[in-house]
């Protein structure tokens, strides 16, 4: 290990990139050639040399330094000191709408806790509320289970179902969560990168040449976050027909299907076993403090991942079920079209400034490039928030994304004409 640092401080020096697939490609074919002489299985040869590799890199990555703001959080932290400072600040730079609770909730809680409810459940969630889902859904009970929150959906899947050294792919630009929790499990992440250019669409090809005898399971986020991208069914069928033909789970993170502009079809739909799709009460209804989401995908599968879920909280809070049920018999509508009344004005906005962008398909989100050649993501961001403004940086998303930002669409269209206003001031200068 003590060479993965020394290989670390020399790519820092030169600017390098930790990671190169082409390198990885090259030993990965050398390994499996030796375990073949040596009569090794495959597939455990793959995860050993993945747990070294995970670990080179983690060294080599303690070698670079980190100045500027590098996810939509840290800005978050950052905009909230300034706020703290007495100066007013424009949040766009998390998925969180400002929109209130159903107000029937409220009682919910209070009726939950009056009548007993506040006591252990199912790992999976209480039956009523996983009925409902169920019924919503097409599923049945056994099929669906109740999360703290849609990114504990991702974790438990992932940390559940893999093994440390195996492999998942993710399509980049992505949430950064899902790389977060493969690291957690010690799982390596491959990711195919999408371009502006081909309107955020993945290469199939390129992910049947991502994987290997150790991946196990492909990340779908659509409507994606950051870009909006709805995938067609042609590619969706496509991406289902190469996790069938290598038995693959495929995570679909659907927790933007509400917010849709153009039409959405669910992984559910396409009737594969070994599909997971992960729902969120924290958009839809705007229930981020909550922490309440679900997942569908097969009995069997729900069984393994609830034991995750049993082993680190039991359950999710019994009173806040209650809540989620009660949320499910509200109306979502005037949300999703006040978020679609936002992202007009925002990409109306965009359209005038020196940025180029796709329209999204979905979710809360745009997320423009940047022209200006000498403005990247962090010293936008960085400016903007000396002005008032939040905005997420692109390469949160994936270290090839630092000429972009992401703005979200979460705030009234009033303060997003203003930060809007702050955007092209610091555009136009071309500092």
């Amino acid at each position: 290990m003590e060479l993965a640092q020394k290989i670390g401080e020399i790519k820092a020096k030169l600017g390098m990139d930790v990671t190169d697939d082409q390198v990885e490609s090259e030993i990965r074919m050398s390994v499996l050639s030796l375990a073949h002489q040596i009569g090794l299985d495959p597939s455990y040869s793959s995860r050993l040399l993945n747990l070294l590799l995970i670990e080179s890199v983690g060294l080599q990555r303690k070698q670079k330094t980190v100045e500027h703001a590098s996810s939509h959080m840290d800005v978050l932290m950052k905009a909230k000191q300034i706020e703290a400072s007495g100066m007013s600040m424009v949040h766009l730079e998390i998925g969180e709408p400002d929109f209130r609770p159903p107000r029937s909730i409220k009682d919910a809680f209070a009726n939950a806790i009056d009548s007993g409810r506040h006591r252990y459940t199912d790992a999976r969630g209480i039956e009523r509320l996983r009925e409902k889902l169920a019924l919503i859904h097409g599923f049945t009970k056994e099929t669906v289970m109740v999360t703290p929150g849609g990114r504990f959906g991702v974790y438990a899947s992932i940390a559940s179902l893999l093994k440390p050294g195996e492999e998942i792919v993710v399509i980049e630009p992505s949430w950064p969560a899902y790389s977060d929790c493969a690291a957690l499990s010690s799982v390596k992440v491959k990711t195919i990168k999408t371009t502006l250019e081909n309107q955020w669409s993945p290469d199939v090809h390129e992910i049947d040449n991502a994987i290997n005898d150790a991946t196990k399971m492909i990340v779908l986020n659509y409507p994606n976050n950051p870009t909006g991208k709805i995938l067609d069914t042609d590619t969706n069928e496509r991406i289902i027909s190469l996790a069938r033909e290598h038995d693959l789970y495929i995570l679909s993170d659907e927790v933007y299907s509400k917010y849709c502009v153009k039409k959405f079809k669910s992984i559910a739909e396409y009737n594969y076993d070994k599909s997971i799709v992960i729902e969120s009460f924290s958009k839809t209804y705007a229930m981020t403090g909550f922490r309440l989401g679900y997942l569908l995908s097969s009995a069997l599968i729900v069984k393994q991942v609830s034991k995750l879920l049993a082993f680190a909280m039991t359950s999710v809070a019994e009173p806040l079920q209650y809540c989620a049920l009660n949320a499910l018999e509200t109306d979502y509508v005037t949300n999703v079209e006040e978020t679609r009344i936002r992202l007009h004005t925002l990409v109306e906005r965009l359209k005038k400034m020196d940025v180029r962008f796709t329209i999204p398909d979905g979710s809360m989100y745009v997320y423009p490039r940047i022209n200006t050649k000498t403005l990247d993501d962090n010293t936008l961001v960085n400016l903007l928030l000396e002005k008032g403004v939040a905005v997420a940086p692109g390469s949160a998303f994936g270290n090839s994304y630092n000429k972009f930002i992401r703005i979200s669409a979460t705030q009234p269209a009033e303060q997003i004409e203003q930060a809007m206003n702050v955007l092209e001031t610091c555009l136009s200068k071309k500092i």
